[in-house]
């Protein structure tokens, strides 16, 4: 369903992106979004890069001041509380629009089975992308053979291990929302997406809750709030308002900037907010963002005018030009995938990961795992076929997606991956 069908006998959505946050004089100059020079002969010819807004310079200008002359600021609830969703909107509402024109996909797939197989160059950019906005440093190459190859993390040494880690994290967590993600945003689903983003590289205990520890965020006069069942409550508030959104390119927006805004996770919550903006982008049959070309001090400002001044001109600016771009580098893979998925996932993927579970886990016979599932007679053999392939194509690096650890398949494995 089109959402601009139903928006367009709608009363107009009310722009919420930089009102109220004017100070400062505007430069005559400023920088424009750039794409990191290394490894850019992978880059797609791209959008020309824009200048960025008047509002935009009056964020720079206020965030050149020392971060320590500048007052500290608590999270402020009411960014979140007052915004309705399909009635206020953080992007403007004719850029949302546009994007939205641009980026949808009309027979684009209704899950993601088929789109994932097809969509390794996105997989990589992302993992990349994304990976390098956390300090990491391996090339586009060295990303593209771990996520390919599923580099194995024993050959590594310590700041490889990390960083491998973390590429490795994205990887799975990509696949997650392609494999096992719900038609719309919930609570449960970021939780899972942060602990799988985390994996290994924080203690068990911090992954895939909300943290029960205060954190600081270096860097900025921002103090981010401390009170678990609040921070459970706004994330809870962050994925219903998310979930209502029409507009997935909005969506996707709302996520990117209110999960790193309340820093609900001890750690991974800018990773969780790039990942989660996918998931509307995706099930909305639009094209997917992957961050790609976006060098950190951008992303950071951007970051830095929401955590300060609840201020979203620069993330606005840097938004469209990002999203431009991937829409203009990953046209095809909705419609490849549109054309070649796999029809078993469409009608059995909800049943699929409890079956796999059994098998793998419990151990039971590949036919008393399937009929475990209730499938309609006429479907059951299908399914009990889906599933045997699912089986034959199971290993360490794509288990993710059926809620399986790496040490279950290994032992699996070890018996002679019984079914």
């Amino acid at each position: 369903m089109d959402f601009l069908n139903d928006a367009a006998r709608e009363p107009p959505r009310h722009d919420m992106a930089g009102a109220g946050y004017e100070t400062g004089p505007v430069q005559s100059t400023r920088p424009v979004v750039g794409v990191s020079e290394p490894d850019s002969t992978y880059l797609a010819p791209r959008p020309k890069p824009p200048n960025w807004s008047e509002r935009s310079g009056r964020l720079f200008d206020f965030l050149d001041t020392p971060v320590d002359l500048r007052d500290k600021v608590p999270y402020r609830r009411e960014f979140l509380d007052s915004y309705d969703p399909n009635v206020d909107s953080l992007l403007p509402t004719h850029l949302a629009d546009s994007l939205y024109r641009t980026a949808h996909w009309e027979n684009g797939p209704h899950h993601f089975y088929g789109a994932v197989t097809l969509m390794t160059e996105f997989m990589t950019e992302l993992c990349w992308s994304s990976s390098k906005l956390e300090g990491c440093h391996f090339t586009l190459a060295e990303t593209a053979s771990i996520v390919r190859l599923n580099e194995q993390l024993a050959t590594a040494s310590a700041e490889q291990s990390s960083d491998m880690r973390i590429v490795l994290n994205h990887k799975r967590a990509l696949e997650l929302i392609a494999f096992d993600a719900p038609r719309r945003v919930s609570f449960e689903f970021l939780l899972r997406l942060q602990g799988c983003l985390i994996d290994g590289l924080q203690p068990p205990g911090l992954c895939g809750r909300v943290r029960n520890i205060a954190v600081q965020v270096t860097g900025t006069a921002y103090t981010p709030g401390g009170i678990p069942v609040q921070l459970e409550e706004l994330l809870q508030q962050i994925a219903v308002k998310a979930a209502a959104i029409r507009n997935p390119v909005e969506a996707a927006f709302f996520l990117w900037v209110h999960i790193a805004y309340l820093q609900a996770f001890s750690d991974g919550n800018k990773r969780t907010g790039r990942l989660a903006a996918n998931l509307p982008l995706l099930t909305g049959h639009c094209a997917p963002l992957s961050f790609g070309g976006v060098k950190a001090h951008d992303h950071a400002v951007a970051m830095l005018g929401v955590y300060e001044r609840q201020d979203v001109s620069v993330a606005v600016d840097l938004f469209e030009w990002m999203y431009r771009r991937s829409m203009q580098k990953y046209p095809w893979m909705l419609a490849e995938a549109g054309s070649r998925k796999d029809p078993r996932y469409s009608r059995f993927h909800r049943q699929l990961s409890p079956a796999m579970r059994a098998v793998v886990v419990d151990r039971k016979p590949a036919g008393t795992a399937a009929s475990e599932q209730h499938v309609p007679v006429e479907d059951a053999a299908m399914f009990l076929e889906f599933l045997l392939d699912e089986l034959a194509g199971l290993y360490e690096g794509n288990c993710t997606r059926h809620g399986l650890s790496q040490e279950q398949v290994t032992t699996w494995f070890s018996v002679g991956r019984p079914h």
